[in-house]
């Protein structure tokens, strides 16, 4: 965190902010992952080991019935330093 390579690629970070200013007038539900040093978390939807004292590294239910009532969904990712 708090490296170029965390932050949003200027090109994506633009048309986010299109987005939201144009109309769709909607917030953007940023998701983080990887909080926890004890174990690797290459999807946002769980760890790849979950660590069973910590509930951010099991699925991520919220988020897949969020994912799952969505009409339109679009993902974007990048994987940097």
């Amino acid at each position: 965190m708090g490296s170029e390579g965390h932050n949003v690629v200027p090109v994506i970070n633009e048309a986010l902010n299109k987005w939201i200013a144009g109309d769709a007038r909607r917030s953007i539900n940023w998701v983080m992952k990887g909080q926890n040093l004890l174990t690797e978390m290459y999807s946002a939807m769980a760890a790849d080991v979950p660590v069973p004292s910590d509930p951010s590294t099991q699925f991520n239910q919220p988020l897949f019935d969020s994912l799952q009532a969505s009409s339109k969904l679009l993902v974007c990712g990048q994987a940097m330093r």
